[in-house]
């Protein structure tokens, strides 16, 4: 449910701004995971190990996907903060709009389950290297 409360567009756009850097950061994170599992698979042929392997990088494709999508969702949000300061530009740093709540949530969400899919690669890294 989205909320109702008003926050100041500037509070929105720096948190749109510091989520943008975060899934930059997520992007590259991803990158440096997949060299981790590309050094297990070759060192280790074994069934199971390539299941481990095929599954972390299945969740490197649902982490990528999800990123997109949150990009997209914050483009659209700044879009909604650009097109209230060009209707009326007077007095743009008092404006507020609606709080991006259900945005903020899905993004806790989604940091929360990143970092776990982080730690259990890491594990698995270093039981079989």
């Amino acid at each position: 449910m989205e909320s109702t409360e008003k926050k100041p567009v500037y509070d929105l756009h720096r948190e749109n701004q510091e989520w943008i850097s975060k899934l930059s950061f997520y992007e590259d994170e991803i990158k440096i995971l997949k060299h981790r599992i590309e050094e297990v698979a070759k060192a280790n042929n074994k069934i199971e190990i390539m299941a481990m392997v095929e599954h972390f990088q299945n969740q490197f494709i649902i982490q990528k996907d999800a990123i997109d999508t949150f990009k997209h969702e914050i483009r659209l949000a700044e879009q909604g903060i650009v097109d209230l300061i060009d209707k009326n530009p007077v007095a743009a740093d008092k404006k507020r709009m609606d709080d991006h709540s259900e945005i903020r949530d899905k993004f806790t969400t989604f940091e929360s389950l990143f970092h776990s899919m982080k730690d259990e690669l890491m594990s698995f890294v270093g039981k079989v290297l």
